[in-house]
């Protein structure tokens, strides 16, 4: 599964030492910049809405109750890096899941 699949949490990864829950996105697809990256946001987006549903309807307590407290991170492992207007949208979103609480990261894999 990877970030094209987007009504499904693909990795979850429960850090009992530190306390942290690592919700694992893979993302594949190359930046273009411009106008193409358009569908690519909307594919991060669209999953990053899905992992936050699965948060806060409660699934994830029930399907690792105990992670329960724990910090939420969702990391995104790109296999390229961001464009200009990727690490903007990134930022956006890092402001409005802080509100939430919850943090976003971006981890390039080659």
């Amino acid at each position: 599964m990877s970030i094209s699949d987007t009504k499904s949490v693909d990795i979850i990864q429960v850090d009992q030492t530190n306390k942290i829950t690592r919700l694992i996105i893979t993302d594949h697809l190359e930046w273009i910049g411009g106008k193409p990256d358009d569908a690519h946001l909307w594919k991060l987006q669209e999953k990053v809405n899905c992992y936050l549903s699965y948060v806060e309807s409660g699934q994830l307590d029930a399907d690792y109750p105990d992670q329960t407290g724990n910090q939420i991170v969702i990391q995104v492992y790109g296999k390229f890096d961001r464009s200009p207007s990727a690490v903007a949208f990134y930022g956006q979103l890092k402001e409005v899941l802080a509100k939430a609480l919850y943090q976003i990261e971006f981890i390039l894999k080659d």
